[in-house]
């Protein structure tokens, strides 16, 4: 992700899910204590969180628990994860997040 300064930059992607039970999709990062849910650069986080949405629903913040979830099994349903992070104007350089997606169901 690119980020310019003073903007807010968003970024989508596309994902199928098959699951023979009711599942859910959790979205969370590597990062630990005050750097979770937030991109890094040299271990300094930005000032806005990372956030992130499913389907079009509202943003969220990390983790994102139950983020995309079904009641029945499915083959091959689509989704949209779409990513936002918002950037102030002295925040240059490269900030990276590592994402966890954790598809879970429940018998």
């Amino acid at each position: 992700m690119y980020l310019i300064q003073s903007d807010t930059v968003t970024k989508t992607d596309d994902f199928s899910i098959t699951a023979a039970i009711p599942y859910y999709l959790d979205v969370a990062d590597h990062n630990t204590g005050t750097g979770t849910g937030y991109m890094l650069k040299s271990g300094t986080a930005m000032a806005a969180a990372f956030q992130v949405s499913a389907d079009g629903s509202n943003f969220v913040g990390l983790p994102a628990n139950n983020l995309f979830s079904g009641s029945a099994s499915c083959n091959a349903i689509p989704g949209t994860i779409t990513y936002s992070q918002a950037t102030g104007a002295s925040e240059t350089g490269t900030y990276t997040i590592t994402l966890d997606f954790t598809l879970s169901g429940t018998a």
